[in-house]
Formats: C-alpha cells, sequence, structure tokens
C-alpha cells in the first residue's frame, strides 16, 4: 500500500533491528505528509530515492541508538539517499530550496552520506534548517562550500 505516489507504507517502516516497528495513526498521518509534501516534491527534482530509515518505534529507535526525541520516532522524518549515480546526497540538500521541510541534515558516518529529512507538527511552521553532522553527535550549520564536502560531490 502507497503512502504516497512513489512511497509505500512498508519502506518507511522497515528496520533491520528486528523488533516490531506498528505506527500509530498519528505517525501514520505524519509519514503522508512527509511523502506528499516533501519525499515526493524532492523525488521530483532529484530522481528516485531510497528510504534507508522512516517510521521507528520507540523500541526500534532506542535499540538503534537514535536521539530520545527523534522525529522518527513521530513518522516525521525519513533518512534518504539518492538512487541515480549521478545525483548525489548534496544534490539532495541544493534541491530543498522551496519545499517545506523543517530540518534537513546531511550526515556522514564513514561509509555513503545520506540526508535526514523532518517535517514539524502539523500546527508549526516548517522552518527549512539545514545542517551537517560529519561525525556522531556533531551538528553545524550546512555549508555547501566546506572543503570537507569536496569529495561527496558528483
Amino acid at each position: 500500500m502507497k503512502l504516497s505516489a512513489h512511497f509505500s507504507r512498508s519502506e518507511m517502516t522497515t528496520t533491520q533491528s528486528g523488533i516490531e516497528n506498528h505506527p500509530t495513526l498519528d505517525a501514520w498521518i505524519n509519514m503522508t505528509r512527509l511523502c506528499c509534501d516533501v519525499l515526493e516534491p524532492l523525488r521530483a527534482i532529484v530522481g528516485a530515492l531510497r528510504v534507508n530509515s522512516g517510521y521507528r518505534s520507540p523500541h526500534v529507535n532506542t535499540a538503534i541508538g537514535g536521539s530520545n526525541n527523534s522525529a522518527h520516532t513521530y513518522g516525521r522524518a525519513a533518512d534518504v539517499v539518492p538512487l541515480a549515480r549521478d545525483v548525489s546526497a548534496l544534490d539532495i540538500m541544493s534541491a530543498l530550496d522551496g519545499i517545506p521541510f523543517d530540518k534537513a541534515i546531511f550526515e556522514f558516518r564513514g561509509r555513503s552520506p545520506w540526508v535526514h529529512i523532518q517535517v514539524r507538527d502539523v500546527n508549526r511552521a516548517p522552518r527549512g534548517i539545514l545542517l551537517m553532522s560529519l561525525s556522531a553527535g556533531s551538528f553545524e550549520e550546512f555549508n555547501p562550500g566546506d572543503p570537507r564536502l569536496e569529495g561527496f560531490r558528483t
């Protein structure tokens, strides 16, 4: 079953933890908003995306070491990577202009980079915050000209 034209319920809830991952009704609503309002418009710009992590139940989030108040536990966040070889995670960050996201984080932990994208609670306006995290627990303002990002360009 689909949450939007290109994003399925299963890809937004699949986990490698082996722990049951059943969203609440509010989480399903948030995931639908995330897919329709953010991921679909982003996909129209950069092409197909793979969701590495979408909704995480509190138990799954704890098991993988997620933040205590992670937007993933509310169904408001997804970690994505582009599927096209000529598109990078940095291209995703650049393509977010005009899309109503709350926060996007370019993240890298020694393998391939990904982008964490989230929406805000439905009653609050999106802030459009761009961050980068090049090591666990370290967040700073996203700077596309940062020389540390040079190796991630397509």
